[in-house]
């Protein structure tokens, strides 16, 4: 009888852990759209604030810290959801994310306003001041994005989709409250940036019942040895994802055209959600023993992720025409196009984001890497041939194409890994 009882508890315990997974994943997707609806909504009141001429400047002053900001973590991530699943230290480890942020930080603002100096073209030199007291944001942001992954590697999603949300909102709310009362200058908006990343960073008191200053789990040299793979990783991947609005900077230098490509960014952005919901369940899978995915699932799960991310760059599609006038109003009618070529770059740009998670988590940073040392040349040459004949639109064909050779591989490289799991799993199949 005893026996039965505990057969019937055991199973009641499943049944509950299979519920709580499915509200976290629901949590947390829930969580990604509200991100990228404030990234959205934070679209809209650029636009509408600033028109297509100053909001092709704001994008121009906040292009780098914005294209090198998860480059510029030097791995955090990943490097801190890792050790935070080991079970180190809480208040030791959030001391160590939160140095390794501020360090990281301090080295990509100052690469940022390098790259700003010798990229901007001459009729947005006035831009350079602007673009510095953004740079000066990154370290900001790079601590709350590292202190952050601590929850991540612990599983604590409520707080960790707390902090993203509440981080999200800040910079959308504050827009609103400028348009409320008609402040809608180019300045004034780099101010209110700038306000938002310093009110963010607050959040990383969310978590943490100790002082910040005292010893740390993890020191910097040692950090920085462990994370010379997701260094690599991040740096090809960012590359890739980020270099489209630095080659319009660069190959068609027009700051109206900058404000239309950077308006379309958020649209195409909505590509991202489920996926990057996806990824972050990827990564704490292929972390853990004995929870990796076999070839079917793999199968699977690229399967239904292609099918979801066609089925919502259709539905865009057709929709666009209509919603990006309506928002952002008549004089951001070219962003349609420009919305358009972005759509097949965010199926694959989200599906990619799952694929390198699990391979990182899985200690193969290298299949990242590997990819994109492939796809970027395709995206640089057929960028700067396709130019003379497509314009601007030459940047975000180019970025599908190379995104999609991209994927191929990475889909190769996660069933190869799961192949070599079963071999060892059953040596004798």
């Amino acid at each position: 009888m005893s026996q039965i009882i505990a057969v019937g508890q055991a199973e009641e315990n499943k049944t509950g852990q299979r519920w709580k997974k499915l509200v976290g994943i629901a949590v947390t997707l829930a969580t990604s759209l509200g991100s990228f609806g404030l990234f959205a909504i934070q679209g809209v009141l650029l636009a509408r604030m600033l028109g297509p001429d100053q909001r092709g400047a704001f994008a121009a002053a906040g292009l780098y810290p914005q294209a090198l900001l998860y480059l510029g973590m030097l791995g955090a991530p990943e490097l801190f959801a890792g050790y935070a699943s080991r079970n180190l230290d809480d208040p030791k480890l959030r001391r160590s994310a939160s140095r390794y942020g501020l360090f990281a930080g301090c080295l990509t603002s100052f690469i940022c306003v390098g790259l700003t100096w010798l990229t901007l073209p001459s009729d947005l030199r006035w831009v350079m001041p602007w673009a510095v007291l953004c740079a000066l944001t990154v370290p900001l942001q790079q601590i709350r994005l590292a202190v952050q992954a601590v929850d991540h590697g612990q599983r604590q999603f409520g707080r960790y989709n707390a902090v993203r949300l509440a981080a999200a909102a800040t910079f959308p709310v504050m827009l609103c409250i400028a348009w409320l009362f008609n402040r809608t200058d180019f300045q004034l908006t780099i101010w209110l940036f700038v306000a938002a990343q310093v009110l963010s960073l607050g959040l990383v008191q969310f978590g943490m019942n100790q002082s910040w200053i005292g010893e740390s789990a993890v020191r910097i040299p040692t950090a920085l040895k462990d994370a010379r793979g997701l260094i690599g990783a991040w740096l090809s991947a960012e590359i890739l994802e980020r270099i489209d609005m630095v080659l319009i900077l660069i190959l068609i230098a027009d700051q109206e055209v900058l404000g239309y490509y950077a308006a379309a960014v958020p649209i195409a952005s909505v590509m991202i959600i489920i996926p990057n919901t996806a990824g972050l369940y990827a990564f704490n899978r292929g972390a853990r023993q004995g929870e990796n995915l076999s070839t079917s699932e793999v199968w699977k799960f690229v399967g239904l992720g292609l099918l979801v991310q066609i089925a919502v760059a259709i539905a865009l599609a057709v929709v666009l025409p209509y919603v990006i006038p309506l928002l952002y109003g008549q004089s951001f009618q070219p962003t349609v196009a420009f919305a358009w070529a972005l759509l097949p770059a965010g199926i694959f740009r989200g599906l990619l984001q799952a694929c390198d998670s699990y391979m990182r988590a899985r200690q193969k940073p290298v299949a990242g890497v590997k990819a994109r040392a492939i796809a970027i040349p395709v995206l640089l040459l057929f960028s700067w041939l396709a130019v003379p004949k497509l314009d601007a639109l030459a940047v975000p064909i180019g970025l599908s194409l190379a995104l999609g050779v991209c994927f191929v591989i990475m889909v190769r490289a996660v069933l190869l890994d799961s192949r070599e799991v079963a071999k060892l799993t059953h040596p004798l199949n």
